[in-house]
């Protein structure tokens, strides 16, 4: 106690204490008072305490004392044996007489001890030991709970990368389509352009012209369904016969035969002259024929809607209220059926708006190899809401 009492004169917020079995050596009750006025006195100080004690009432004391915290180390009463776990904000318990009964003490001694304690006493003991057991069985299930925490954590990750490698593939046929309608188009240029360029150089009549606009609006449509239809296809070995140059074929757009004028290409395209033409088509558009005499283009019939869109060809195309895209692809139509129509000038109406689309139309007619110039309107014509384009001669 005399070192206590140094203790505490020069106690300070920079103190740590530490006492075991503080009050110990003296009447419990007075002890444990005792206890209360020493802690109150270091805290007062502004020392950090830490005090062993087995006062029940110097534990209660702590549970309502907003300064102090009770602690205590976790017995596993089945074993009889310390786990070695501290348990914070848990007052601990001497467990003897309990231990007691477990080594054999007999009944009426038991009794006789458990009525000495008092109710209070053995309703706290008994109280403790309850809730230790609660806090437990919750740390168990908080195990359990982890576990399956964890693994769900884990099968979210593992669906996670699942799910980014299916949109990846997604991406890569997405791309892959594109690539083969963009393909397709651009053999649906070369068709035109390898038939206007052999219309003009036989210098074809006007019904030929018509004939042959008919044939490429059909051929036109039919590659735009298999540029459609670019997602669902699969290259395969059924993509057509390999053909070499100088076999006689059947040409299926044109319902005509026809002889192939080079080999196959990477992409299954190969050039085959029909008549005085030469166009580029898909291998799945021809039949090898053998042992029959090349015959004469066919007249595919045409229904009435196709032979309206090519044969009554309008001086101008309205594109107002158009997105780009549509409107750039009806430019390409438009400026194919004026040049196997013979139109000298056509005027594209788009309006004035943002400008985005008059720009985007100007940078097309700029690639297009049969436009020889355009302009905007003049006012009387329209000012900058049309453009005025001058095909080739």
């Amino acid at each position: 106690l005399t070192r206590i009492i140094r203790y505490l004169t020069n106690a300070s917020p920079s103190t740590l204490v530490l006492l075991d079995e503080i009050g110990a050596g003296t009447d419990p009750d007075e002890g444990a008072a005792l206890a209360m006025a020493l802690l109150d006195g270091f805290l007062n100080r502004g020392a950090l305490v830490l005090v062993t004690t087995h006062y029940g009432a110097l534990k209660a004391y702590a549970h309502e004392s907003p300064r102090l915290i009770n602690a205590s180390m976790e017995f596993d009463l089945d074993t009889l044996s310390p786990t070695f776990r501290m348990q914070v904000g848990l007052p601990g318990s001497s467990h003897a007489v309990r231990i007691a009964e477990r080594l054999g003490l007999p009944q009426d001694v038991l009794q006789n001890a458990r009525e000495r304690m008092g109710a209070d006493s053995v309703a706290v003991e008994d109280l403790i030991a309850h809730v230790e057991r609660v806090r437990q069985e919750l740390d168990s299930e908080q195990r359990d709970l982890r576990g399956e925490l964890d693994l769900a954590q884990r099968r979210a990750r593992e669906h996670g990368e699942q799910l980014a490698e299916l949109r990846a593939r997604r991406r890569q046929l997405i791309e892959d389509a594109e690539a083969e309608a963009g393909e397709i188009i651009r053999s649906a240029r070369a068709l035109v352009e390898n038939t206007v360029s052999d219309i003009r150089r036989s210098q074809a009549s006007k019904e030929s012209i018509t004939s042959a606009h008919r044939a490429l609006a059909v051929a036109r449509e039919e590659l735009l369904e298999r540029r459609d239809n670019a997602t669902e296809r699969e290259p395969g070995p059924d993509a057509g016969p390999a053909l070499l140059p100088g076999s006689p074929v059947y040409v299926k757009p044109m319902r005509a035969d026809g002889e192939v004028v080079d080999a196959t290409d990477d992409h299954g395209m190969v050039r085959v002259r029909v008549g005085s033409m030469t166009i580029a088509l898909h291998v799945s558009d021809l039949e090898p024929v053998e042992g029959r005499e090349p015959t004469k283009p066919k007249r595919r019939e045409a229904s009435p809607a196709r032979v309206s869109k090519t044969a009554t060809i309008q001086m101008s195309l309205n594109l107002i209220g158009e997105r780009v895209a549509p409107a750039l692809e009806a430019v390409e139509k438009y400026l194919d059926d004026a040049v196997l129509a013979g139109l000298e000038r056509v005027t594209l109406v788009h309006g004035k708006g943002t400008g985005a689309l008059r720009t985007a139309i100007h940078q097309r007619l700029r690639q297009h190899p049969q436009v020889a110039e355009y302009r905007l309107g003049t006012r009387e014509e329209g000012d900058a809401g049309v453009t005025i384009v001058t095909m080739r001669a």
